[in-house]
């Protein structure tokens, strides 16, 4: 049995043609993995729990360009001061399983392990806010609108947000690849 820490904080800032996008994501957890050794030797199958949060922050502010389209949901848009903020959350404990190879001192001395496996990602759920004004795209006509406020574009919205959630359903499972070292006193 072995109690593991990882904190994994990922920040990228990207500056497209279309939009500066943000994204950061929070992974901090600790691990209870249990060690199974079948057969005398350094191979092993390891099973545990992680818990703690599993979240992925998305930010987008579209550049003011009344030229460029976007879908929102089924409809097209032209954006002004228009930001999207999303929020991708995973179950907070998530199941192991993996294979390891390591080694277990059996005086004082450092060891050294090596697990490959997956974790179980649970429920997921996603949430979309927007901010900023919206032109939906064929008539110059059309009025811009307040995206908070507007019926249609928050129904739009809703629609790509049950999307996105029905794609995350998609991925129950992921990749883990660990390296551990310890001493013994």
């Amino acid at each position: 049995m072995h109690a593991l820490h990882s904190d994994m904080p990922i920040d990228i800032k990207r500056s497209e043609d279309e939009a500066d996008i943000y994204l950061k994501y929070d992974r901090t957890n600790v691990g209870m993995l249990f060690d199974f050794r079948p057969m005398a030797g350094s191979f092993y199958l390891s099973t545990g729990l992680y818990v703690g949060d599993h979240n992925i922050n998305l930010k987008a502010k579209v550049k003011d360009d009344a030229s460029e389209a976007y879908d929102i949901g089924d409809t097209s848009y032209h954006g002004r001061n228009l930001g999207l903020k999303s929020q991708i959350s995973f179950a907070k404990a998530q199941p192991y399983l993996g294979l390891g190879w390591g080694t277990l001192p059996t005086k004082s001395g450092f060891s050294v392990n090596f697990d490959i496996g997956v974790l179980y990602l649970g429920k997921t759920s996603i949430d979309v806010n927007a901010t900023g004004q919206a032109q939906q795209v064929g008539d110059p006509n059309n009025p811009w609108v307040d995206v908070t406020s507007d019926a249609l574009f928050q129904a739009e919205l809703e629609k790509e947000r049950r999307d996105l959630e029905d794609d995350a359903k998609k991925l129950r499972f992921a990749p883990v690849i660990q390296l551990g070292m310890g001493y013994k006193f």
